[in-house]
């Protein structure tokens, strides 16, 4: 699967102002309707409780969702996203359901789905696909 082509499609999609750096022509061995549904909820994310700009850089195996706002929660970068739980005030404290699922999806395609803060202030989820294994010498 070409990850610069489906990445585009995803920020495509979302009719969001997005911007996206691609190193290289990265390839990955995945299922796309997971890996779109992940890249999707990441982007629809940091535009929802973050701020512009929001980045999607693509190097090798490894997808970078980064937004320039408060960053994640102390409590979410502690014990992870929970299910319907929203960042929103006016919602209560926690985060948004597209987030909860991000990590679920992740794990299926056997990715790895880390969210961190940025400085000086910012949120980063960074996913990070299995590398393909090299085909047997002939």
């Amino acid at each position: 699967m070409p990850l610069d082509e489906l990445v585009a499609e995803s920020v495509r999609r979302t009719g969001l102002e997005t911007r996206v750096g691609v190193t290289g022509h990265p390839v990955a061995e995945t299922d796309p309707r997971r890996l779109d549904r992940i890249v999707t909820n990441l982007i629809l994310n940091a535009h929802r409780h973050g701020a512009t700009p929001v980045e999607v850089t693509v190097d090798g195996t490894t997808i970078v969702v980064r937004e320039h706002g408060p960053g994640f929660s102390p409590e979410l970068l502690a014990h992870g996203p929970q299910r319907f739980r929203t960042e929103a005030a006016e919602r209560g404290h926690g985060h948004g359901l597209g987030l909860t699922l991000a990590p679920g999806q992740a794990h299926v395609i056997g990715a790895h789905l880390t969210l961190a803060n940025t400085t000086p202030h910012g949120a980063v989820a960074t996913l990070e696909l299995p590398r393909q294994a090299d085909p047997p010498a002939v």
